[in-house]
């Protein structure tokens, strides 16, 4: 599963994307899971537009706006878990 964080490059979108990054590596590599996402890392995409999305396999599965905050680590791990 290819997994994606696509943001806006603000000070904030810019810290949080690179330490969600580092969460889900974590996560998934305490749940021995590391081998179900591409590349062993999600991919950091700089967005032109007011956007914060993860996605997996170029879904959108979370996003900013809908969530209304920003997704954490273990709501996108439970997803590759659930997903894979």
């Amino acid at each position: 599963m290819k997994i994606s964080i696509e943001y806006i490059p603000t000070h904030e979108n810019m810290d949080y994307a690179e330490l969600l990054e580092i969460d889900i590596i974590q996560r998934l590599s305490k749940l021995d899971s590391l081998h179900l996402i591409t590349e062993n890392a999600p991919e950091l995409v700089i967005n032109t537009e007011d956007v914060f999305e993860v996605k997996a396999d170029d879904n959108t599965i979370f996003d900013k706006q809908t969530l209304g905050r920003l997704p954490n680590g273990q709501e996108v791990v439970d997803y590759i878990i659930n997903n894979s």
